[in-house]
């Protein structure tokens, strides 16, 4: 199996294979249609908040415990099994 991703327009109801992707008119393929956004000048709403990772847990920030990453395990297997 093998996945192609392109962007086309919708024309009267018909979309465009490009002609790279013509070959594949002989074979039992699959089609999902993912409907964007449409732009009316190209550029992102700046209204809408992104949603990444890094934006979301941004607000977790803490500056103090970076320099302790590298020890973070170490430290939590010590603190939980040092009493025995």
């Amino acid at each position: 199996m093998r996945t192609v991703t392109f962007n086309t327009q919708v024309h009267d109801g018909v979309i465009q294979i490009p002609d790279r992707y013509k070959n594949l008119e002989t074979r039992n393929i699959e089609v999902i249609l993912i409907v964007k956004k449409p732009d009316a000048d190209g550029t992102k709403d700046v209204s809408i908040p992104l949603r990444n990772a890094k934006g979301i847990l941004r607000k977790y920030k803490n500056p103090a415990l970076i320099s302790k990453e590298k020890t973070a395990w170490e430290m939590a297997v010590k603190e939980k099994y040092d009493h025995r």
